[in-house]
């Protein structure tokens, strides 16, 4: 398990950037500027674009509770997590399994083939979850501001938030490995 953890680790480091990003802003302070106006670019971008999902989200809730079925709102909202994570996990799952070098400095090692798609699938996994975290945490807060709804609803939503983008990413490794 240590293996493996300390794997997930360095794939983490290398996928998201960390310690370059890290070693770039605290070493060398001559671009201070570039993360501060990159931070303000993607909280501008897709804060707007939130805010629009939560306007449409919104609109889609008052319409089905008018109509007595309010939960159509989450079912909406995890299709589309769903979908989306589908659709960007074909391309992360290529990229991960197929496209890194780093296969030659990992066969040497004492470690098992699981752990290594294990720790690659977890990377994966890691990058999708701000998508659905962005669009599944809109609905459920919005359904969950309705009467009647007790504290079982949030662990049952904080699971399923946490479980949403599984099944898609596996339906992608399955996809790519058939379609290489």
């Amino acid at each position: 398990m240590k293996k493996f953890l300390s794997l997930l680790k360095t794939y983490c480091n290398v996928y998201f950037g960390i310690s370059s990003m890290k070693y770039q802003y605290t070493r060398e302070k001559k671009s201070l500027w570039k993360p501060v106006l990159t931070v303000a670019g993607v909280v501008i971008g897709i804060g707007s674009l939130i805010f629009l999902y939560c306007l449409m989200i919104l609109q889609i809730f008052r319409g089905a509770q008018a109509i007595g079925h309010p939960e159509i709102v989450l079912t909406i909202a995890f299709l589309l997590c769903q979908l989306l994570s589908l659709v960007f996990g074909i391309f992360y799952i290529m990229s991960v399994f197929y496209f890194s070098n780093d296969m030659d400095l990992l066969v040497p090692m004492p470690l098992r083939p699981g752990e290594v798609l294990g720790a690659k699938f977890i990377t994966v996994l890691l990058s999708e979850y701000p998508v659905a975290l962005s669009l599944l945490l809109p609905a459920c807060i919005l359904y969950g501001t309705t009467p009647g709804i007790g504290l079982f609803y949030w662990l049952k939503g904080i699971i399923l938030i946490g479980l949403a983008p599984i099944p898609p990413l596996v339906l992608a490794s399955i996809f790519v490995i058939l379609l290489v």
